[in-house]
């Protein structure tokens, strides 16, 4: 019986990865075909349509999937998510009850949390981790005689990931009629991070003072990088910390899962008995409750 729930749980865990990859996968290939709709090529010349379910993800929970930068969209996370909790949990009912499957949903669920929690900030420190850079591209265009809009539109247009979304949603603000202090503050509400505030207010000051606005924005591409560089350092250092909380979190997992693979009694008495069900929930929730808090312990706000 050990052995088939490992396979079970195996595949289980297998399918979910497929689920989740060929969700993202669809909705790639769903937004290239939104932009070459856009730019007027027909849907014939790109292949049949895909149907596929995603399930979308609600709001409270967006926000934070959205803030951790999974490598996947939110609702690909949301699906995957969701289906491995459906396949494990079946899975566990199918081997060994529905107390197992009741064990099974929660550990799941308490797993996908404890990995977003741990990603928790990671999208402002994308969007921090390109800010010397862009900074110092609209240096580099207005010492060659660009105005600060014309700078910022060059820049906007060559560089990757969030932080250029944002600066090109920002100029097309511009390009609408808005004004160029509102659609960088606005875009300050937006990403809150210490470094878009301060990358913004050089901008801006510059733009009203004038004077040697290129030499200022490279001070602040050096600021901003020193600060990077900092942060990362401390980050380095509580590692150790945390892979000691991690260890410590999974170790009675490991030995509850060894003991159950092993011994037919034990697996008996804890997922089959009432008794053992509570005993397993209880643990559970307390070695959730000490991987939380020695995940709090080993936080660094850098």
């Amino acid at each position: 019986m050990s052995g088939a729930a490992t396979a079970l749980a195996a595949a289980a865990s297998v399918a979910s990865f497929l689920v989740a990859a060929h969700v993202a996968a669809v909705q790639r290939r769903r937004a290239r075909l939104r932009s070459r709709l856009h730019a007027g090529v027909g849907p014939g010349s790109g292949g049949g349509a895909v149907a596929t379910v995603v399930l979308r993800a609600p709001s409270w929970v967006r926000g934070h999937l959205d803030d951790a930068a999974l490598p996947v969209p939110a609702d690909a996370a949301w699906t995957g998510w969701c289906c491995a909790v459906a396949v494990v949990g079946l899975t566990a009912v199918v081997v060994a009850g529905p107390g197992a499957g009741v064990v099974a949903v929660l550990a799941v669920t308490a797993a996908g949390a404890l990995l977003v929690a741990s990603r928790r900030g990671a999208t402002g420190r994308l969007v921090e981790r390109g800010l010397p850079d862009a900074l110092d591209g609209v240096a580099r265009a207005m010492r060659s005689g660009a105005t600060t809009s014309q700078a910022l539109v060059e820049v906007a247009s060559s560089t990757p990931g969030l932080l250029g979304a944002e600066l090109r949603r920002a100029m097309a603000e511009v390009s609408g009629g808005r004004s160029l202090e509102d659609a960088l503050v606005a875009l300050q509400l937006r990403r809150p991070e210490a470094g878009v505030r301060l990358a913004v207010a050089a901008v801006l000051l510059g733009a009203e003072a004038g004077g040697a606005h290129a030499r200022a924005l490279e001070g602040v591409a050096a600021s901003v990088r020193a600060q990077l560089g900092v942060a990362g350092e401390v980050r380095a250092l509580g590692s150790q910390a945390r892979l000691s909380a991690v260890v410590i979190a999974l170790a009675p997992l490991g030995f509850a899962g060894l003991a159950v693979g092993t011994d037919r009694t034990s697996a008996a008495f804890l997922l089959r008995t009432p008794v053992g069900l509570g005993c397993l929930l209880l643990g559970l929730s307390l070695d959730a409750v000490g991987a939380w808090w020695m995940h709090r312990l080993a936080q660094v706000d850098a």
